[in-house]
């Protein structure tokens, strides 16, 4: 029987006395929704990391696949499915803490995706002798400073899902000298998650997620048909803890853990502790493969 190595749960709004299950084997239902979960925190359809990164390479001007020119810009730019309307913007600097702050309401109904979400994000931009940026468009920068959180719902034909994010990230090699960008830092995700099954059942969970990204690796060489999401590389690993109410009225929690590895070409492998196979994602839509 597979079993799952436990790990420490660090849960926040999980109940404390519903029974955690950590040995037990781990269900398809399990699966599909650890599966979903996933996509759904990566995907810039569903308003994930890869949406995130398009937003931290864009913001206040600086260049980026989503401008005409820039350090990361390439000739043309392809159309995004995650990209929705972005609604009651804001913006402001505080001299005094190099702080920019962001924030506005992001949703789209297109592409077999409903979503809607409300987005806050501090940024905090250095040169490479370390002090603030103002206008990082107009100034060389060095690194990047980036909390934020999005919150709200995403709708495909394959999930339904609630949650709220939240990010703390750090960026360098952001200067013209160098030849990619370094992500490291962590994402919670936490919130309820419905997946479809076969014969018109589902499978819901409430759920937490920890993300840890170490020396994620973003490359600077765009090229005219290419989106970031294909130039993304590293491993994000994940903890995973799950509450499911039973017929009977039981509550129980599972824990598991894994790894996602971005390959460079758009796509994501997601390996879960104590499952041989191998779930493939696409960063752009979402969508999951059956795993091998």
């Amino acid at each position: 029987m597979k079993r799952i190595l436990p790990f420490l749960i660090l849960s926040i709004g999980l109940s404390a006395c519903s029974e955690v299950d950590k040995t037990a084997s781990i269900t398809e239902e399990d699966t599909q929704v650890i599966t979903a979960t996933v996509a759904t925190a990566l995907a810039d359809r569903n308003d994930g990391v890869i949406t995130e990164l398009y937003d931290l390479t864009s913001a206040l001007g600086f260049g980026s696949v989503l401008n005409a020119s820039g350090p990361f810009a390439p000739s043309a730019v392809p159309p995004r499915l995650g990209a929705g309307n972005k609604r009651n913007y804001t913006r402001s600097y505080d001299p005094a803490t190099g702080k920019h702050v962001i924030s506005f309401e992001h949703s789209m109904t297109a592409n077999d995706v409903t979503k809607s979400m409300s987005v806050y994000q501090e940024f905090i931009y250095k040169n490479p002798a370390g002090a603030f940026v103002q206008f990082p468009g107009r100034v060389e920068v060095a690194t990047l400073a980036f909390t934020g959180r999005r919150q709200g719902s995403v709708t495909t034909p394959r999930h339904s899902s609630q949650d709220l994010r939240q990010a703390t990230w750090n960026m360098s090699g952001l200067q013209s000298g160098s030849t990619r960008i370094l992500l490291n830092g962590s994402q919670q995700n936490k919130g309820d998650m419905t997946v479809k099954l076969a014969d018109d059942k589902t499978a819901s969970r409430q759920y937490e997620m920890k993300l840890t990204f170490a020396d994620v690796n973003i490359a600077k060489s765009f090229r005219a048909d290419s989106t970031l999401e294909n130039k993304v590389s590293g491993t994000i690993t994940f903890e995973h803890t799950m509450k499911h109410t039973l017929p009977t009225g039981e509550v129980r929690e599972k824990t598991n853990s894994g790894s996602i590895e971005l390959t460079g070409n758009g796509r994501a492998l997601l390996r879960i502790m104590g499952i041989r196979a191998i779930y493939g994602i696409n960063l752009s839509t979402g969508d999951v493969d059956s795993g091998s």
